[in-house]
């Protein structure tokens, strides 16, 4: 059972590091954004990026995981292969040179619609043909992923990171250009990307288009589309509330709090979603898969709640030390945001049964339903509660989605995720969580990391004692990570 949950950790910390690397630019330069940006720029910042990720989803049709799968099942010979990278690059290329001219010529309208101003009209056509360059990067991760070579994937990922930091830099703090100088930076160094790999993927690849393959690709692809933008709803929806029934500036609060709120999901959540299903299937011709899966759930649970208390009781003062006092509130919002996206984490490992018996409908379904109701609470708790109620219907919708997907993926593959000691490690966490509330931060910010650490120490010391953290496995761990070296 080692040997699974450690190639799996193996896998999750390579992938991992992409993930990481796509994102990390949103959380190195937070100190950065936070204390050149007011509250109100940071909210146009959230806003179109959270607009270029839905466009995102529509342009890129599925294509990049569409491609995973046509490059490994449908195509028998190297030859097919080939055409496969062409035909999906060429696809991107034209469908997003077709969108930003669609976006350039309705700039004003759109800056409106989002911003309600129009003065951030050349700012949305920017934006716009950033992402045009992100969604072609798709194509060389992709094919890297496809072949196996991750450490290609990280390159890509980390050079891009790190030019990304410098442009951010050098456009936010010595140029003084603001929200203006985040999208310049992002334009920048997707387009360098697109410069550098893309040309090698044709002179790899050939320049070749096929209709029959690109039927395959949108076949697979297209269906993600819809779940893709439900995903979205629930994620991001709620920016687009908080400004409608407040303002641009408690817009940007809340982005800032979610997007501290959002490290558990970027160290934990979305590497663990792209390591999770090769070893899901692998596990299911064992004939113990079903304890394994029930152990990996229980692992991953010990581990989500651990980072997570630990992020929600010094979340106080980290926005302390990093943003200026216009962002301090929204140190109140991340615990919720936590759990959010440990509920997020766990249906990863919950939707196994539905994927075995192929009833990977069900989720689309769930998906949708969850997403109405996401739309409807917005409406109603963040014109009445304003920020906490955005935070407490993300934690609502991603708890109906874990249960709602439970409940079915149980019904048709039985699996006990769920014992005494991740009941009494939920009780534990629960409790951590009210007292952290409870107790409000001292005026001593070192006084006040000093007691949250007692706290969360305490906590530590009450798992071990009821052997939730078990000391064996963790010894045995650390012994083969010491062989293996």
């Amino acid at each position: 059972m080692f040997n699974e949950i450690k190639q799996l950790g193996k896998q999750t910390f390579i992938y991992g590091l992409g993930s990481v690397a796509s994102s990390a630019i949103n959380f190195i330069l937070l100190p950065v954004y936070t204390r050149i940006l007011t509250p109100k720029d940071y909210g146009v910042l959230d806003l179109l990026t959270s607009f270029n990720s839905i466009l995102g989803i529509i342009i890129s049709a599925g294509i990049g995981t569409a491609l995973f799968k046509v490059y490994y099942k449908d195509c028998n010979t190297e030859e097919e292969r080939k055409l496969t990278v062409s035909t999906a690059l060429i696809f991107l290329m034209s469908v997003s040179f077709l969108f930003f001219f669609i976006i350039q010529f309705f700039a004003n309208y759109l800056s409106i619609l989002l911003l309600n101003d129009r003065q951030y009209s050349q700012i949305v056509f920017l934006a716009s043909l950033s992402l045009m360059f992100d969604v072609l990067n798709t194509i060389p991760l992709s094919v890297y992923r496809a072949k196996e070579k991750p450490y290609h994937y990280i390159m890509i990922s980390f050079s891009k990171l790190l030019l990304n930091i410098l442009l951010c830099i050098y456009f936010i703090i010595i140029v003084k250009l603001g929200v203006l100088g985040v999208i310049l930076s992002n334009l920048i160094s997707a387009l360098s990307v697109d410069v550098l790999f893309i040309p090698y993927m044709f002179k790899l690849y050939g320049c070749y288009f096929s209709k029959k393959h690109l039927y395959k690709l949108l076949y697979f692809g297209l269906p993600f589309i819809p779940g893709g933008i439900c995903t979205w709803i629930i994620g991001n929806s709620n920016r687009y509330f908080i400004n409608h029934f407040l303002n641009l500036s408690q817009t940007g609060i809340y982005a800032f709090g979610n997007k501290l709120g959002m490290i558990i999901g970027i160290l934990l959540v979305n590497p663990f979603q792209i390591a999770w299903p090769p070893i899901l299937f692998k596990l299911s011709n064992r004939e113990d898969n079903k304890l394994l899966y029930s152990k990996i759930f229980q692992a991953y649970l010990l581990i989500l709640i651990l980072v997570g208390l630990a992020i929600s009781l010094f979340s106080n003062s980290i926005v302390s030390i990093i943003a200026s006092s216009a962002f301090h509130e929204s140190y109140k919002l991340i615990p919720f945001i936590i759990i959010s996206n440990i509920f997020l984490g766990l249906q990863t490992i919950i939707v196994t049964g539905l994927w075995l018996k192929n009833k990977v409908y069900i989720t689309s379904n769930i998906i949708l339903l969850v997403s109405a109701i996401n739309i409807l609470l917005n409406y109603i708790l963040i014109s009445k509660y304003g920020l906490v109620g955005a935070a407490v219907t993300s934690i609502i919708s991603n708890g109906i989605l874990f249960f709602l997907t439970y409940l079915f993926s149980n019904k048709y593959y039985p699996i006990q995720y769920f014992n005494y000691k991740s009941m009494y490690l939920i009780i534990i966490a629960v409790s951590v969580l009210v007292l952290n509330y409870v107790i409000t931060p001292l005026p001593n910010i070192i006084y006040d990391i000093i007691l949250r650490f007692i706290i969360f120490f305490t906590s530590l010391l009450i798992l071990f004692y009821l052997r939730i953290i078990n000391p064996f496995i963790i010894k045995t761990l650390l012994i083969d990570f010491k062989n293996n070296r």
